[in-house]
């Protein structure tokens, strides 16, 4: 499964509202979430509080985290999603490994790239440009910045001490986990872990960032600009739902926001000791009703989507391409984003001389064009002429049909997968044209040999990007028709591994994988994550996904696991599966499973479940 279906977002066509205050989430996997279901992540944390911190203010929270994550990939991405859609705050979480540039282009370093960051290092400077660029485009958007140093690690101080220099000296809100959780929790080691084998924070981690965060956004967020609910508070939340739900954010997810964030609001008014009105409390709880009686309904009439003709689903071609593209774009972020606000040209070399090894050594150079501006003229014509990337002309029909059978016939245009290459590609063009204007600009530094080779490198990305759309552009156009249903907010997949001792095999934990293709409800595919371990005689690991009514599950490992052997010989099992409808078991809400699969002597590295219907 490709790995930009590693994702918690389900706002990327949300343009924003006048009726929430909405606060962007950004940075690396600690902000993503690895190693916690989607509802114990620090934005989903900090809906809550923030919910009930503004009792009379609604309030989302995007998690645009991402696994491997550098600040030069979550802030360029940030800022462009931010011409087009509102945000009133955002909240950038870092950690010590999101200072190492160019990283994900598959450069490695040793322990002396720290040097690099400390004091005025290359890494510092570049660090600099970044959060003045933050300040900057926060100052002219309106936009209130939170940068968050999140980590449990002492070690980390002299980064943490570095990072809160800058900021102090931007004028850039700066919050120090590391001092919140020492000084300011009695948390430990082990609970903020999110297990033996994963040093990610747990539930509990993200709760009390969350308490943290809220405490110092409270004192600097302004929500005037905000449709209060006041007395109308049904009339503003219905608005907010038809701003999100007609706007793709996924009618689960909306419902599900609106009736936690009221819960958020009661709990908040119960202990505000008569502050507010007694009738205020009876119309949040009213208005939860009605959310959750909306949400049975909608859960529903997506039962009867089950009964769609089974559909065809994307290939695995569509699925490496897509990740393929993804990956491309994301690192021509990291390189445009230096590029255009390095000033210094000795800053410019210097980032060049880091790719005259590793996976571009002098062997590969060889093969870049060295025309660079031609190179980024051929992949603009090359992008514009994929069709995949045009509206067809919409279906006609010469007889009566139902709603569901004409988003069915046209989901080849409006399918998910689809509506996410077109949004991947109208990032890479924004990015092309870019690079075309920068080239230009700078044609007086190609003369000295590492700029020029960080301009090749750019092209050579930006041309491969192009390449893989064009490779994949067939199973791009394959986009299914789908439809869409549910039970409960989530579906749960308990997985036991038992393993033991395997000395020729090097590795002691595995990433452990849930792969969901989803029928019902329509979604793009999703895939979670737990590290865990080999050698354990015996251990539970813990999933949940977005409901899923119809479509495909496959548990195990992938082909490029490490330990992969362990799997294939039996010295790691997978032992039982449980999949049910519904987040942990619940005494007075029992899961209704769908399979409970148990192994019989298989050596087998995963295990797929076809065509699944949950209840």
């Amino acid at each position: 499964m490709a790995d930009v279906f590693q994702t918690r977002c389900v706002s990327e066509g949300f343009l924003g509202s006048k009726h929430c205050l909405r606060v962007g989430c950004i940075g690396d996997s600690i902000l993503y979430g690895q190693g916690v279901a989607p509802r114990h992540t620090l934005p989903a944390h900090l809906a809550n509080f923030l919910n009930a911190a503004f009792v009379d203010v609604l309030v989302w929270t995007d998690n645009f985290g991402q696994s491997s994550g550098n600040l030069w990939h979550a802030w360029p991405r940030f800022k462009e999603r931010s011409r087009s859609m509102k945000f009133d705050a955002v909240v950038f979480s870092v950690c010590h490994n999101d200072i190492q540039c160019f990283e994900s282009n598959t450069i490695r370093y040793d322990k002396q790239a720290m040097s690099l960051w400390l004091d005025d290092g290359l890494y510092a400077r570049q660090a600099v440009l970044l959060l003045e660029d933050v300040r900057e485009h926060c100052s002219k958007t309106g936009i209130q910045p939170f940068i968050v140093f999140y980590t449990f690690v002492a070690a980390d101080r002299p980064i943490i001490d570095r990072l809160g220099e800058i900021c102090d000296r931007l004028d850039l809100p700066f919050v120090d986990m590391l001092d919140h959780f020492t000084t300011g929790t009695a948390i430990t080691i082990a609970s903020y872990r999110a297990s033996e084998f994963d040093g990610h924070p747990s539930s509990l981690g993200h709760e009390l960032a969350a308490r943290r965060l809220t405490s110092v956004m409270q004192k600097r967020l302004n929500t005037s600009s905000i449709t209060p609910l006041g007395a109308d508070a049904g009339r503003v939340l219905a608005a907010a739902l038809d701003d999100l739900t007609g706007q793709n954010v996924p009618t689960d997810a909306a419902l599900a926001w609106a009736a936690e964030a009221l819960a958020a609001k009661q709990r908040a008014v119960r202990r505000s000791a008569g502050r507010s009105p007694a009738s205020y409390e009876a119309s949040l709880s009213q208005l939860k009703e009605r959310v959750e009686h909306a949400e049975r309904a909608w859960l529903k009439a997506r039962r009867l989507d089950t009964h769609v003709g089974l559909a065809q689903l994307p290939s695995a071609d569509f699925s490496r391409a897509l990740s393929q593209i993804y990956a491309s774009v994301r690192n021509l972020d990291e390189i445009l984003f230096m590029l255009e606000k390095t000033r210094d040209a000795s800053d410019l070399a210097s980032l060049g001389k880091i790719f005259q090894g590793g996976y571009y050594d002098e062997r590969r150079r060889r093969s870049f064009l060295t025309d660079v501006g031609q190179e980024i003229t051929r992949a603009r014509t090359r992008l514009s002429k994929i069709e995949v990337l045009h509206d067809p002309e919409p279906p006609s029909f010469d007889f009566a049909f139902g709603s569901q059978l004409r988003r069915d016939t046209q989901a080849a245009s409006s399918a998910p997968e689809v509506m996410e290459i077109r949004a991947i590609a109208a990032r890479l063009a924004s990015q092309l044209e870019a690079l075309s204007r920068l080239h230009e600009a700078q044609q007086h530094l190609l003369s000295d040999e590492d700029i020029n080779r960080l301009w090749r490198v750019a092209a050579y990305t930006a041309a491969a990007s192009v390449r893989v759309l064009e490779l994949g552009e067939k199973q791009f156009v394959k986009g299914s028709d789908l439809g869409a249903p549910v039970h409960d907010r989530w579906t749960s997949i308990d997985v036991v591994l038992k393993g033991g001792p395997a000395p020729d095999v090097i590795g002691r934990t595995c990433s452990l994988r849930v792969e969901a293709e989803y029928r019902v409800p329509i979604r793009m595919p999703i895939c979670e994550q737990h590290w865990a371990g080999v050698e354990k005689d015996w251990a539970r690991y813990h999933f949940e996904i977005p409901a899923l009514l119809l479509g495909n599950v496959r548990v195990g490992v992938s082909e490029t696991e490490p330990v992969r052997e362990r799997f294939l010989r039996g010295t790691t099992r997978i032992a039982e599966i449980k999949i049910f409808a519904g987040a942990l078991s619940d005494p007075a809400r029992p899961p209704q499973v769908a399979v409970e699969w148990q192994n019989h002597d298989q050596n087998i590295p995963s295990v797929e479940f076809r065509d699944l219907v949950l209840p």
